[in-house]
């Protein structure tokens, strides 16, 4: 829960959207029945998301899920969830975003030359270009080159893209 007051902070009510659209994905996997092959999934579809938020949340997280006890399963995910909301709690700072980006465009260097992918990062890191700009750009160059790794990837696409959270960051 927020306070209405606090949710005017850009970077709070960013967090607390993120978060709330992670809970509803979480419910979404609880009513499908907790597996070890869905447990895994949704990190890995969080695993940019995670990155932006917190790296050193990102491989512990991993290691515990490499080899899940069936028995211990109910216990994994509460692990699990509980360390994903904690970790969105987190603001993301300029920095933690353009290397999540540049690791994206890692998905996009076999299908762009250089001369179609400009410094968008770096000009996002200086402060210079919104968010919103650079995941548009590579929202735009997955429609025309799919990857069914990125189409799965909840960072580019953390919440409606209607509610402009991006566009201030």
């Amino acid at each position: 829960m927020k306070e209405e007051e606090r949710l005017n902070d850009t970077v709070l009510h960013k967090n607390f959207v993120n978060r709330s659209y992670l809970l509803q994905r979480w419910q979404q996997l609880l009513e499908q029945g907790i597996s070890a092959a869905g447990l895994i999934e949704f990190h890995t579809i969080h695993k940019n998301l995670l990155m932006a938020h917190s790296q050193a949340a990102y491989q512990p997280m991993r290691c515990l899920l490499s080899n899940i006890p069936s028995k211990e399963i109910n216990a994994i995910s509460e692990c699990v969830i509980n360390e994903l909301i904690l970790a969105l709690k987190r603001g993301v700072k300029r920095k933690r975003h353009v290397n999540v980006l540049h690791h994206i465009n890692g998905y996009l260097k076999r299908e762009i030359d250089s001369n179609d992918n400009p410094k968008l990062n770096d000009r996002q890191y200086r402060g210079e270009t919104p968010l919103v700009v650079p995941v548009s750009l590579q929202h735009h160059y997955f429609r025309r080159h799919p990857d069914p790794y990125m189409a799965k990837q909840v960072y580019l696409q953390s919440h409606p893209d209607n509610l402009g959270l991006r566009n201030h960051i």
